[in-house]
């Protein structure tokens, strides 16, 4: 591998990428760019990214990166199922959903709550929610939350009703 440079001057500066040279599996030379992490003020402290079989030293600095296409995903795209239901509030603090942890596949990875009622319902992570603490959920808005907490909630005025929809 051998390191090169290329000119890409946006600004007529001419100013250069950082590029290594490899051949690559169909005997094709190709430049692949770097990036560096590291100290923006000085080209030294620079992290070097090493593969998942290496070995984290302490006074080694480097990334050791291990990237698998057979494990779940941490953050899936699409969900495996999803739940729906109702919820009553009215105008004393009350739980909207209970909390559902887990792992891939079997804890929630978002909550959707939508507002059918004529009122604001404000919602929040405690019992203690107030219409001054809570976030407020408008009339016919509807809200996603990344979360495996319990919400709670209370209306504005009168008694409203959530819908609500969990994806696991």
């Amino acid at each position: 591998m051998t390191d090169a440079t290329l000119g890409m001057p946006p600004d007529q500066a001419g100013k250069l990428f950082d590029l290594s040279q490899l051949t690559n599996g169909g005997s094709q030379t190709v430049f692949r760019q770097r990036i560096n992490i590291g100290d923006p003020t000085t080209s030294a402290n620079v992290a070097a990214v090493k593969g998942g079989s290496t070995a984290p030293i302490a006074s080694d600095p480097a990334l050791v990166v291990s990237i698998s296409p057979n494990g779940p995903s941490p953050n899936p795209i699409g969900s495996g199922s999803f739940a729906t239901s109702q919820a009553s509030i009215g105008t004393s603090a009350s739980l909207i959903v209970t909390a559902r942890t887990g792992g891939p596949g079997t804890g929630r990875i978002a909550v959707t709550l939508y507002n059918t009622g004529t009122q604001t319902v404000y919602f929040g992570p405690t019992s203690g929610v107030t219409s001054s603490t809570g976030m407020p959920l408008a009339a016919a808005a509807a809200v996603t939350i990344d979360t495996t907490a319990a919400i709670y909630g209370i209306s504005a005025s009168g008694t409203q009703t959530i819908g609500v929809m969990e994806t696991f």
